[in-house]
């Protein structure tokens, strides 16, 4: 059947959260379905243009999008943003241009979504290009300048105020 039933946190109508009991996407399915992306080996495909690709594996994904993503569809977002990556993967294989650097082939992803968003079924689906890391260099930290930290105020300066040596 492909599904696996658990407790899962879900929300009322009226916004309150609560435990339920629901099926969503097994992980014996997930497996499936990446060892099937991985077997098309989609990065290593240069000799095909994106619209190729995208005609190539819109039919198993909006198949796998309908029958997963029924009841729960957050339990395909993981699976559906590693395929961005092999999308990544192979913009940086295609381009000679793009090979090192991550960033430009991320804009050229987003880029290629502004302009056909449609493309392919799980970009509608919700999970999108720019979910990817840009390479900005911020990589889940928090950087908190220290006068913003909690109980500590940054000294306002007046002509009273002196420096203490």
């Amino acid at each position: 059947m492909g599904y696996t039933f658990r407790v899962r946190p879900a929300r009322s109508p009226k916004g309150r959260k609560f435990k339920t009991f629901s099926p969503g996407v097994s992980n014996e399915a997930l497996k499936k379905m990446g060892s099937e992306i991985k077997r098309l080996r989609i990065h290593r495909r240069t000799d095909m243009s994106i619209e190729e690709i995208a005609k190539m594996l819109n039919p198993k994904l909006r198949g796998w999008l309908y029958y997963y993503g029924k009841f729960r569809r957050d339990c395909l977002k993981h699976f559906l943003y590693r395929l961005n990556v092999r999308l990544l993967k192979w913009v940086r294989n295609k381009y000679k241009s793009l090979r090192n650097r991550v960033r430009a082939s991320v804009l050229w992803l987003k880029k290629v979504y502004r302009n056909n968003p449609g493309l392919f079924a799980h970009w509608s689906f919700g999970v999108r290009p720019w979910d990817l890391d840009d390479g900005s260099g911020m990589k889940r930290e928090v950087h908190v300048p220290f006068w913003e930290r909690p109980g500590w105020k940054f000294p306002v300066y007046s002509s009273n105020f002196k420096i203490i040596l």
